[in-house]
């Protein structure tokens, strides 16, 4: 797959803000005052070198030969529009994906401490951070907190919890705000223990356990470098974890900084600044997950494994329907025409002859550049270059 030119312009045309009814089921994501999350992906893919990102929702999948287009019957028209055929990358740093992984990983959490809850089993949440100050940089600050926590787990007074613990579900955030940035671990520990009194009792020595862990990798912990909670509050907290607040108008400045949503809608917005910090936090935590289970806890649960492809393809809806197939031909001719998948989606609404007059003068504009671009490519081969293409793994289809 190659990646069109296109790609970079996608984002700042007049065509990625598409109309509040253009959004369809991706109003669980993003505000309808704001840019939808196919504006923001195509925004963010100008700044980040994830290849994957960059395909996203937006080239066709291996194999795929057109996109399908689908949706729910509603009145004349229809709503909760799904493209098939399309790459999905799955990662957390997407705008579409991402929040489609994490609330498929909410349930997976909620699901986890109903188990823990039906077998007596205490859920405690810890907090992990370290001190930090505006000067310090994600990527190396990612690093020492991922050592410190390593060295945490190693220590004798988690060694003592070990024989009690039935798993833990890790998840990381980082924020940024007037001290710069500010990463911590949300961890939820499921004890196992007669009485919550007891399975807190269990996780006392954790706290000096993780201030010396820090230090062994020149970091100090503070006051509040180290929380543990009690099974309400964890529960409560799960709730911050279904990522469509996070995409949402609620992905504000927060009174401690702002996330990486709030940056990348400041950045779409003109903000330099945030978007220099966004493409920071992008290639700090590239490859890093997000949300980890432990080992054999998934199946303690009795909760299939789930890819995070699998989980950001949307399953077809009730009652949908196929409204058009366009060709792969076309949908690369209208790409290098000015076409958004906003565009798309709203055309959609209205129905196949809707669909096909947005795209039919996008496909004639494409077209008239696609000679250029092929005698391009063939004078990169003959002068022994290569022309550029997406991931070289095969992507699940979109939706």
């Amino acid at each position: 797959m190659r990646h069109d030119p296109s790609l970079k312009t996608a984002a700042r045309s007049g065509q990625a803000h598409a109309p509040a009814g253009a959004l369809g089921s991706a109003k669980d994501f993003v505000s309808r005052s704001g840019p939808s999350p196919y504006a923001l992906q195509r925004f963010a893919a100008t700044l980040t070198s994830h290849g994957g990102l960059s395909a996203c929702f937006w080239l066709m999948a291996f194999g795929a030969s057109g996109v399908a287009v689908k949706g729910r019957p509603d009145g004349a028209g229809f709503d909760k529009i799904r493209l098939g055929g399309l790459a999905v990358c799955g990662s957390h740093l997407c705008p579409v994906c991402g929040p489609r992984v994490a609330n498929k990983r909410a349930d997976e959490v909620r699901a986890v401490l109903d188990e823990a809850k039906a077998q007596m089993v205490w859920p405690i949440m810890t907090t992990l951070t370290a001190h930090h100050t505006r000067d310090d940089r994600l990527a190396p600050l990612l690093a020492d907190m991922k050592k410190a926590q390593q060295a945490w787990r190693r220590h004798r007074a988690f060694s003592r919890l070990r024989p009690h613990l039935v798993g833990s579900i890790s998840k990381s955030e980082e924020t940024h705000g007037a001290n710069g940035w500010h990463p911590h671990a949300h961890i939820i520990l499921f004890v196992r223990a007669p009485s919550y009194p007891q399975a807190l009792r269990k996780v006392a020595g954790l706290r000096k356990a993780w201030e010396t862990s820090l230090e062994g990798v020149g970091r100090k912990c503070g006051r509040a470098g180290f929380q543990a909670q009690r099974a309400e509050r964890a529960g409560r907290y799960v709730a911050k974890w279904d990522a469509a607040s996070e995409m949402t108008q609620d992905a504000k400045k927060a009174g401690d900084g702002r996330n990486p949503p709030a940056l990348l809608r400041d950045a779409y917005a003109g903000d330099k600044r945030a978007a220099a910090l966004w493409a920071e936090w992008a290639k700090a935590v590239k490859g890093r997950s997000v949300l980890r289970f432990s080992q054999g806890l998934r199946a303690w649960a009795g909760l299939d494994a789930v890819s995070d492809e699998e989980a950001a393809t949307p399953e077809p809806g009730e009652a949908e329907r196929l409204i058009d197939i366009i060709d792969g031909g076309k949908w690369q001719a209208a790409q290098a025409g000015g076409m958004s998948v906003d565009g798309v989606r709203s055309a959609a609404r209205d129905g196949r002859a809707a669909l096909r007059a947005y795209l039919a003068p996008l496909v004639a504009k494409g077209a008239q550049t696609a000679p250029r671009r092929s005698a391009r490519h063939e004078a990169g081969e003959a002068g022994g270059g290569q022309a550029r293409h997406g991931p070289s793994v095969a992507l699940p289809p979109g939706g």
